[in-house]
C-alpha cells in the first residue's frame, strides 16, 4: 500500500531530505519543524498539497520546478524574502505566504493563472504602481480571494477601488467578502461589505 498523505507536523525536523523516498506522496505536511530550505521534489510527481508553514525557510530556490501537480502551497510565518521561483507550478490554486518578508509581487506570477486564492498578508509589500504589483494580480483571471492585509501597499488610498477594478472575478478582499450586488454594468464591484470582525 502506498503512503499518499504524510503529517509530519511539530517533529523538530531539520530537513526535507528525509521524506525524498516518498514518491508517491500527494500530500504532504510538515508545518512547525526546523527546515531553513526545500530539497527538490521533483520525483513526487503526484504531488499537489505541500504545507510547510512555520519553519525557518528563507527561499524556495529550484526546489519546486518541476512539480507540476501541485495545487496548494502554504508557506507562511517563514522567512521567504522572494517567491519568484514559483512560476514553474503553474497548477497552483492556493498560494498562502502571509507573515514572512517578501516585498514585492514578481512579474514571473503572471504565469499562475490558475490561482483563486493568493495570500501574501503581513509582508513587507509597499508598491501601489499599476506596472507592478497590481499588473500582475491583474492577470490572475481566476483569482477570487486575495489577501494583503498588513502591507505598507495595504495603506494606500483607492486601493480596494483599483484592485476591484483590475480583478473583477474577486469575491474576498482582505478577508471580507465583496458586494454581489453592487455590480456596475462593466463587471466591477463598487463596495466592499464592511463586516465586523470578531475578536
Amino acid at each position: 500500500m502506498k503512503l499518499t498523505v504524510l503529517n509530519a507536523g511539530k517533529n523538530k525536523l531539520k530537513s526535507t531530505d528525509e521524506v525524498r523516498t516518498l514518491i508517491s506522496l500527494r500530500a504532504l505536511i510538515s508545518n512547525d519543524n526546523e527546515f531553513a530550505s526545500i530539497c527538490r521534489l521533483d520525483h513526487m510527481k503526484e504531488l499537489n498539497t505541500l504545507v510547510l508553514s512555520r519553519n525557518p525557510i528563507c527561499k524556495v530556490g529550484e526546489s519546486l520546478d518541476k512539480v507540476k501537480s501541485m495545487t496548494k502551497l502554504s508557506l507562511s510565518n517563514c522567512q521567504l524574502q522572494t517567491i519568484y521561483s514559483l512560476k514553474s507550478c503553474t497548477e497552483l490554486k492556493e498560494l498562502r505566504l502571509a507573515h514572512n518578508d517578501i516585498k514585492t509581487i514578481p512579474t514571473e506570477l503572471v504565469h499562475n493563472l490558475k490561482f483563486q486564492l493568493l495570500d501574501v498578508g503581513n509582508n513587507l509589500i509597499t508598491s501601489c504602481s499599476e506596472s507592478s504589483d497590481l499588473k500582475v494580480v491583474s492577470s490572475l483571471v481566476n483569482l477570487k480571494n486575495l489577501n494583503v492585509q498588513g502591507n505598507p501597499i495595504a495603506e494606500k488610498d483607492n486601493l480596494a477601488k483599483k484592485i476591484r477594478k483590475l480583478v473583477p472575478s474577486l469575491q474576498i478582499f482582505n478577508t471580507r467578502p465583496m458586494d454581489k450586488s453592487t455590480r456596475n454594468e462593466k463587471g466591477d464591484r463598487d463596495e466592499i461589505v464592511d463586516k465586523k470582525q470578531g475578536p
